[in-house]
């Protein structure tokens, strides 16, 4: 049981590894290991020793995490550093080669309906400005100009 939590815990420090953590997450991610192996040790008392708590167990619990510790944890936690930063190398290569050119053809059609959309909203804006029907244009054309005295 010991060996199998040490290896859950290094699952743990993968994805750690993986992606950069706040602090915050950290403790909360080791909370959460914590309460799962409380869980696994509680179900392994209920089941070896009826429920009674031991000093064994417990031991036989630790020294199993330590012998995976030292040994098997040290061979994956080394050939994760080696995976995750190939996995790293391919996707800067992946990023590199497919997806900034697809984004870049993107982007600058995007440019282009961008500023296609601002030509034809000056165009109407300034369509709209000259036509003579509207309620203000109509008001000064008949008045020449100028304010009646009433409205003032």
């Amino acid at each position: 049981v010991g060996g199998a939590l040490c290896l859950l815990y290094d699952v743990s420090r993968i994805v750690r590894m993986a992606r950069r953590w706040s602090g915050i997450a950290v403790f909360f991610q080791d909370v959460m290991y914590c309460a799962v192996v409380s869980a696994v040790t509680y179900g392994m008392l209920l089941v070896r020793c009826s429920g009674v708590v031991r000093i064994y167990p417990l031991v036989g619990e630790l020294c199993g995490f330590a012998v995976c510790r030292f040994t098997v944890s040290r061979l994956v936690m080394s050939a994760a550093k080696f995976i995750i930063s190939a996995v790293k190398k391919v996707v800067a290569v992946v990023n590199k080669v497919i997806f900034a050119p697809v984004l870049h053809f993107f982007g600058s059609i995007f440019a282009k309906i961008f500023t296609f959309a601002k030509k034809i909203n000056y165009l109407l804006k300034n369509y709209l400005k000259e036509t003579s029907v509207m309620v203000y244009n109509h008001v000064k054309l008949h008045r020449g100009g100028k304010c009646d005295e009433g409205e003032q």
